[in-house]
């Protein structure tokens, strides 16, 4: 699989390109996918939903995983069987409506019912759809994981919208702008495999972001037409929301210095191949996990003799380890893999940089900041 992307990606740097020539227009409405009604579409005594989305649901079978595994015990991909037990799991959290069940298919097994959680969804149920038009070539944007079927079938129905702008090409760009799962097409939905399960807003789903994204299309093929926003997203104030946060306890300094101090400084120099570490104090990284963007930062010293920063925790390269010790204490280790070929594997000077909250014996948190000595690294 890996040489058939690598062969198709390789013919298609190698191939001729084309210039792109004309306009650039992008328009934006926002859509509640819970309640989309399709148009041209009637329901009937037999399937009284099928003209509309549902609120979203994730099925049993999210949990049996994809063909590579990693699935849970005692769920299978396909199986259209309730599992008890994970059905009473679920019903603990929040029941799903009989209608709800009809609307998603029989197929789907509840498993939790995330767009009826309280006092929040557990997942939004208002989207942004964006079409955006460079010179001949079109962009539709979504916010789901899009099968390979369904992805055909939406470039289809886009390109068909935007050919009268002299669009020759749509691609895809999928998990933009937002994200809520899966889109599976209605076929692969009702077999009910992981991507199926994990389609939240019922079998009708793709339809309605087609004819959702054809809609903004039309806008930007003919500028004169009205395009409603649509309903404003749901602004959520963290402030008033519980948290899962398990309790730390109290976070203690070490005696000879504080919660930013460095107990195992960098070596002086590295080479190209080698990790860079250094150990900090620190606290449990627990502590306003939410409010730390990074616990690990890489930064290098740049020609202006100021340090800015190249890599967070986020980078693969970059890696953070907690451990407790002693009582209260904590050692907080960043460490660097200064891989051969990578495109951060410079030449140059650098240190590490750790952050986070620590918690004192009122249980109030107390933002830190620490930097470790600067280093050298060399091919």
């Amino acid at each position: 699989m890996g040489k058939r992307q690598y062969d198709t990606l390789k013919a298609l740097i190698d191939g001729d390109s084309e210039l792109i020539k004309g306009s650039v227009v992008a328009n934006l409405s926002y859509v509640d996918f819970s309640n989309v009604t399709l148009s041209g579409v009637n329901a009937t005594t037999a399937e009284p939903y099928a003209n509309r989305t549902c609120p979203a649901i994730v099925g049993q079978n999210f949990g049996a995983g994809t063909e590579d595994g990693r699935g849970v015990a005692n769920l299978t991909e396909g199986d259209l069987r309730p599992n008890k037990e994970y059905d009473a799991m679920g019903a603990l959290f929040q029941e799903t409506p009989q209608w709800v069940q009809d609307c998603q298919n029989a197929n789907k097994v509840p498993l939790l019912a995330v767009g009826l959680m309280e006092p929040v969804p557990w997942v939004p149920n208002i989207f942004p759809v964006q079409i955006v038009k460079i010179g001949q070539f079109g962009l539709a944007v979504t916010n789901f994981e899009v099968t390979t079927m369904a992805g055909r079938r939406i470039r289809k129905t886009v390109k068909a919208e935007l050919e009268p702008a002299g669009v020759t090409e749509v691609e895809l760009a999928s998990i933009s702008n937002a994200y809520a799962g899966y889109m599976a097409t209605k076929e692969e939905y009702l077999t009910q495999n992981y991507e199926g399960a994990s389609t939240l807003f019922g079998p009708n789903q793709l339809a309605a972001v087609q004819q959702e994204l054809a809609r903004v299309a039309a806008s930007v093929v003919d500028p004169s037409l009205s395009l409603n926003m649509g309903p404003a997203p749901l602004q959520i104030n963290r402030s008033s929301l519980g948290t899962v946060e398990t309790s730390a306890g109290v976070d203690v300094a070490p005696q000879n210095g504080n919660f930013s101090y460095v107990r195992f400084q960098p070596s002086i120099s590295y080479t190209v191949g080698g990790v860079a570490s250094a150990t900090f104090a620190g606290a449990h990284p627990m502590n306003g996990v939410a409010q730390v963007s990074s616990f690990c930062d890489i930064q290098k010293l740049g020609l202006d003799g100021s340090f800015a920063t190249i890599m967070t925790d986020a980078h693969w390269d970059l890696r953070y380890r907690w451990e407790r010790y002693l009582d209260a204490e904590s050692k907080n280790t960043c460490e660097w893999n200064i891989r051969s070929g990578g495109r951060t594997s410079q030449p140059g000077t650098y240190r590490f940089v750790h952050r986070g909250y620590a918690k004192n014996s009122g249980g109030k948190l107390i933002a830190y900041e620490g930097m470790s000595a600067a280093f050298t690294v060399t091919l």
